[in-house]
């Protein structure tokens, strides 16, 4: 594959936020129904204690505020979004829909689990009330690390939720105090060895700065969409090309997404695929260099060209 170099992106990330209008969603919101997006299912299976609406994405898989205002109501108690869509690769319109939720007297929420460490958002001057986030993409900690959870100040007098799980031997969630600080919100004890690699993420972002580390990620993605555009026709970028409206990662298409990751593990590139048709490329911009999206792309362009996902995956014959 010959070498292609981005051409400059016009649209940059605008990382400005308006201040927060009022405080009036401190109060109790007095709707029942909670928004999600659509197809948002629980881990545990169980049906929601409070009605469900759902927000549709339109034709290019993208929810828009419009959508979202369509979707609230004076009914409305909570909405909660992804910050990053995983399917698309969309960043949404986090300003936008917090002033629809609020002018509805409704609370809103993120899950930040895709953009937590690569995109420089601002809750509190958004006027998010809540978000919450893993640490094991990104932020480079393993399974079961610590989770973030940020909760606006206009709402620090809404109780924590109830204990689950000892904090320390000696506090058990019986007898354990409520603190009346951020640590109310704590409800276990983090894995040292899955929290461990969190310092290395940490030590970069308070170098560099979490600006500097979203412009680095623009530009790994923006050439990522560029050298697929140009050397790999069967794959389709699903992920939109206006930097302010795109996360840490872009959205391939493939029909056979499963066998093409399966082809590029085999050949040291590491691809997420998320059923049933979309591989995700997320370069994180802590540590992945132009260079290694230029070879990324390269695998693909040449499992591709070869079918070498077509291709019965290896199995050891003879297991120790």
């Amino acid at each position: 594959m010959s070498a292609w170099s981005a051409p400059h992106d016009p649209t940059r990330m605008n990382v400005s936020a308006p201040a927060r209008a009022s405080s009036s969603t401190a109060m109790a919101a007095d709707g029942d129904t909670v928004v999600v997006p659509e197809g948002a299912t629980g881990a545990t299976g169980e049906q929601p204690a409070s009605p469900v609406v759902t927000v549709a994405a339109d034709s290019a898989g993208a929810i828009t505020p419009a959508a979202v205002a369509d979707a609230v109501t004076d009914d409305t108690a909570v909405v909660y979004l992804p910050s990053v869509r995983p399917w698309t690769g969309q960043l949404l319109a986090v300003d936008a829909i917090t002033e629809i939720a609020h002018s509805h007297g409704a609370y809103v929420g993120f899950d930040l689990a895709h953009s937590a460490g690569v995109v420089d958002h601002t809750l509190h001057r958004s006027g998010v009330d809540f978000g919450v986030w893993s640490s094991h993409r990104y932020l480079n900690a393993g399974p079961g690390a610590v989770a973030g959870l940020f909760v606006h100040d206009d709402n620090a007098d809404i109780s924590a939720p109830a204990r689950t799980a000892w904090l320390t031997p000696d506090d058990p969630p019986s007898t354990g105090a409520a603190a009346s600080h951020a640590a109310e919100w704590q409800h276990t004890p983090v894995d040292v060895y899955a929290a461990a690699p969190l310092f290395g993420a940490l030590d970069v972002g308070t170098a560099i700065g979490i600006t500097e580390l979203r412009a680095h990620s623009v530009a790994l993605t923006w050439y990522v969409i560029g050298l697929v555009d140009a050397h790999v026709p069967d794959c389709h970028v699903r992920s939109p090309r206006a930097a302010e409206r795109r996360g840490g990662h872009v959205a391939l298409t493939h029909p056979n997404a499963e066998s093409v990751a399966r082809a590029l593990d085999a050949r040291g590139v590491a691809v997420d695929v998320r059923p049933p048709d979309v591989l995700r490329v997320a370069p994180s911009p802590y540590y992945v260099s132009h260079e290694d999206i230029w070879v990324a792309v390269d695998e693909l362009e040449t499992v591709l060209s070869t079918a070498a996902h077509e291709q019965p995956p290896d199995t050891d014959t003879n297991p120790p």
